[in-house]
């Protein structure tokens, strides 16, 4: 499906969501225009829009003037033992692996998965999925008398996404943590209290954003939620991976204790992968450590070991990124500058009998392929550098820079060229 036709579906999903407010409001015509529009958008494309594996708790306490200052609103809690979604075909708008926790002002409401989930694409076509769940809170109370204030919590132990075949556009390890007004810390928060893992053997786009404008256009997800959505789409447009999840608005959080994305033989992955999560408008996600294990396949982006966005977005304590294949380092551009296809991880290792083949570098280019960030960078005995695909020229190819003293890079005898056309070395 192109992203245009994309862009159909979910204006089609739209279009039937309206025409079941004017069914309601006794409006005929309108009705039967905004049928008629979802049909010829969704035509031929047999698409389902929202996939839960957790439970549903909504919690909603109207005007809260006259609560006392230690009262509690309304406490909505769903609590489930585990998830196995099978996406096996067809088109599917948004897959949460996780719970659904909804909240307003002074209520509670809380979503809970204890045992393992699991979300397997075998075929189908997914627009976002998420490992663990989402939390929304709007309208929390900011207030130093109110002793209990309201919160939506979504919590989920081990997650794992599994793309097998079919196609994803954005995943993203954690979950959605969303709030709109002033907030007390954490008001909304997803929490994956284990290991978020990511599998990837085939292919995987960047979340066309655009394509759900018409969702946030207008009305009450506009009022509530399109400050944050611009905003996201905005700090996350080149990505096709996030190891952790996205936080937007104060009080919002998504936290991974432990990320593992492994790219294996297969994908191809068209933008960038990030090792921790997204964080706008005041929100906080973070991953705790992070390892990216690049197997094999493909990746047209960047890896970036760090978070996006706000400085609320990052990876805690490590972050490391294994080659463990042979891959492909292909030099990445970003509005008309070179950026670093490797950036802002703690460790970088690449294993012995890997051969990692250099592209499309400019020669005397001053943008190092991997920017150390005095990270180490280790590259073990027996792993080669191929530069085959690179051109004969006077000025030097700038691989890497900026790494750790540690570090360990490739010897003159771990180049891999045609010798008998030109002689190459490394500069000390």
């Amino acid at each position: 499906m192109t992203s245009e036709e994309k862009g159909e579906l979910i204006q089609g999903l739209k279009d039937i969501k309206a025409a079941a407010k004017e069914l309601a409001n006794k409006n005929s015509d309108a009705v039967i225009g905004k049928l008629e529009s979802a049909a010829t958008n969704l035509a031929d494309k047999g698409a389902v829009m929202g996939v839960v594996g957790g439970g549903v708790a909504i919690g909603y306490s109207g005007n809260n003037a006259s609560l006392a200052k230690d009262s509690k609103g309304a406490v909505a809690t769903a609590t489930n033992a585990g998830a196995e979604i099978n996406l096996n075909s067809g088109y599917v708008v948004g897959a949460l692996g996780g719970g659904v926790a909804l909240s307003n002002r002074s209520a509670h409401a809380e979503a809970v998965t204890t045992d393992d989930i699991n979300v397997n694409l075998n075929g189908a076509e997914v627009i976002g999925v998420f490992g663990n769940g989402f939390a929304g809170a709007k309208d929390g109370i900011h207030n130093s008398q109110q002793k209990d204030s309201g919160y939506a919590k979504t919590t989920a132990t081990n997650t794992n996404i599994n793309i097998n075949a079919g196609s994803a556009d954005g995943v993203f390890g954690g979950g959605l943590a969303v709030t709109t007004g002033k907030n007390h810390t954490e008001t909304s928060k997803v929490d994956t209290t284990g290991t978020s893992t990511i599998n990837v053997a085939a292919k995987v786009d960047t979340l066309k954003y655009e394509n759900l404008n018409s969702v946030f256009d207008d009305g009450m997800m506009h009022d509530m939620f399109g400050a944050q959505f611009d905003a996201v789409k905005k700090e996350a447009k080149d990505v096709a991976i996030f190891g952790g999840g996205v936080a937007a608005g104060q009080g919002a959080v998504s936290h991974v204790k432990d990320s593992v994305i492994n790219i294996n033989s297969g994908a191809e992955i068209t933008g960038d992968v990030v090792a921790g999560g997204l964080a706008v408008v005041d929100g906080k996600s973070t991953v705790d450590n992070s390892v990216i294990n690049w197997n094999g396949g493909s990746i047209s982006g960047v890896l970036n070991g760090s978070g996006i966005g706000s400085a609320e977005a990052g990876v805690k304590n490590d972050s490391v990124l294994n080659v463990n294949g042979n891959v492909e380092l292909s030099a990445v551009q970003k509005d008309g500058q070179d950026v670093s296809k490797i950036t802002q991880f703690d460790k970088v290792n690449f294993k012995a009998g890997t051969e990692t083949t250099v592209s499309g570098l400019k020669a005397g280019n001053t943008t190092a392929l991997i920017d150390g960030n005095n990270c180490i960078i280790n590259v073990e005995d027996g792993a080669r550098l191929n530069i085959t695909k690179l051109d004969k020229a006077d000025d030097a190819y700038l691989i890497a820079s900026g790494y750790n003293d540690k570090s360990t890079l490739w010897e003159n005898k771990d180049l891999a060229y045609d010798r008998t056309e030109k002689l190459c070395f490394r500069n000390q």
